[in-house]
């Protein structure tokens, strides 16, 4: 793919059974890139079908990345597929500065590529502090479709700066809502390392914020949040939030712990919402009762613990021999275990009642959970994220994964991980394959091992925050060289 050296930051698409405006009926792979370009292939053979343009992409600059990994910024966040078209954001700007750029939401026609509709985003006239990174999410509740938006933000807690939830209806293409995590305060971005919100069969929507503030009243920084819309406004309706920063004891990042660079999954059998942030930490919400934290309770850690399904525990990391990875106060883990950081920076995955994560300089790892909300440390791979990065304090993002399987049989783990750090340079890394469920080898510090099934070779340029999708028995992964590698499976 031209028009942008990295490619893609969204992550492929696919389209079933599309007949084309030259009347071929073709599996579709849609690729959306920085570069405000649409690619769609044919999912079976890769022959390009069409490409459209949907306007200039923002030029890259260090106000929006410190790092310049990016040349343009265009088409960041994952898209939606419905009844034959793509709806995606698009960052568009006439001379490419940022400060005349606009968010706009593009209705396209998978037959040809024509963009049949788009409508400006809210914010256009702020839009240095938006950064719309998460995916979009589709929802059908009483036939009414509704895409929601969310927003991050790109100076974080800056003056003006918040998180959004914008609602569209799909039948008129009109935004019908904004919502703002902090009218009277600043921050609490919702970006999830790209993932979009949880919808739930009630109309429930689920997230978590980034650094902001909180008060439980208006503001609602570093918290699990269900939300609520009614086809005219968003409302929060339960929340749970462990900490701010401003109440840690530890300065050298452990002030910056971001519970939103991660994203949250929903278990709607087992009731929960769970996530983990850039501590590390597992957070098990009864999704139905959340808690309503106050500002109050942080003082109180195990009155605050109490109100969760099961008792905080390190997710990314496990210590072991001088630490409880499930403490009374989970401020006795600001520390850099190992002279390593352990952020989350994606989903947990959740299959057979176990959660699986990889979290920066630390393993590929497997978990129980039962119905209570109770989580137990079952095995780890031997590979580990960034393996060669600089200690301290090690590099970033961890492993970005995936799951694949027939139903409750054969469940393989996809995992995309840098050999470096991949957080201020390009770097490769390596595509691995490991066994859902066969935890019979044991190491040499005796926990048991995740078996590993397959290891790319060679090594391939790593995409920072892009997840690897499995597709009609082929794995797609984005390279930050421009290209999607397919590997068949």
């Amino acid at each position: 793919m031209t028009g942008d050296k990295r490619g893609m930051e969204s992550q492929p698409l696919f389209a079933p059974s599309v007949r084309t405006s030259r009347g071929q009926v073709r599996d579709l792979c849609v690729c959306c890139t920085m570069a405000n370009q649409i690619w769609a292939f044919d999912a079976k053979n890769g022959e390009l079908v069409w490409k459209t343009t949907l306007g200039k992409p923002v030029n890259g600059s260090r106000t929006i990345d410190a790092w310049l990994i990016n040349d343009h910024w265009g088409i960041l966040s994952t898209g939606v597929i419905d009844d034959g078209f793509l709806y995606c954001v698009a960052w568009i700007s006439a001379d490419g500065a940022a400060a005349n750029g606009r968010h706009r939401l593009f209705k396209v026609r998978l037959s040809d590529g024509r963009a049949a509709e788009s409508i400006v985003l809210p914010g256009s006239g702020n839009v240095v502090q938006r950064k719309q990174r998460a995916a979009l999410t589709l929802t059908n509740v009483n036939g009414r479709k509704t895409i929601f938006v969310p927003w991050g933000t790109i100076q974080e807690t800056a003056n003006g700066a918040h998180g959004f939830v914008t609602a569209i209806d799909v039948a008129s293409l009109k935004v019908t809502t904004e919502w703002n995590a902090t009218p009277s305060g600043k921050g609490s971005g919702i970006w999830m390392a790209g993932q979009g919100l949880c919808a739930d069969n009630d109309g429930s929507l689920y997230c978590m914020t980034g650094n902001g503030d909180f008060d439980g009243v208006r503001n609602f920084g570093e918290s699990f949040l269900r939300l609520r819309y009614d086809g005219s406004a968003i409302t929060v309706e339960d929340w749970w939030t462990p900490w701010r920063d401003v109440d840690r004891t530890q300065s050298g990042g452990w002030d910056d712990m971001d519970l939103g660079a991660g994203g949250c999954i929903l278990i709607p059998e087992l009731g929960v919402v769970c996530g983990a942030g850039k501590d590390g930490i597992l957070y098990v919400v009864n999704s139905r009762n959340m808690g309503k934290t106050m500002p109050e309770d942080f003082a109180n850690p195990q009155a605050n613990y109490a109100k969760l399904k099961s008792r905080p525990l390190f997710f990314t990391y496990f210590p072991g021999f001088d630490k409880n990875p499930a403490p009374n106060d989970i401020r006795s883990l600001d520390t850099l275990f190992a002279d390593r950081t352990h952020h989350m920076h994606g989903t947990p995955l959740y299959w057979n009642d176990k959660l699986y994560c990889m979290g920066e300089n630390g393993n590929l790892r497997a978990w129980s959970i039962d119905a209570s909300g109770a989580v137990r440390f079952l095995a780890r791979s031997e590979e580990t994220a960034s393996p060669f990065s600089p200690v301290p304090p090690g590099g970033m993002p961890g492993g970005m994964l995936c799951i694949s399987s027939n139903g409750s049989q054969d469940g393989v783990i996809w995992a995309c991980v840098p050999d470096d750090d991949a957080n201020k340079r390009v770097v490769n890394g390596r595509v691995f394959a490991f066994d859902a469920s066969d935890f019979s080898d044991v190491l040499g510090d005796g926990d048991h091992r995740i078996k590993r099934l397959w290891m790319s070779d060679p090594h391939y340029v790593y995409n920072k925050f892009n997840l690897p999708v499995v597709n009609g028995g082929r794995l797609y992964v984005p390279t930050y060289d421009g290209k999607v590698d397919v590997y068949g499976v």
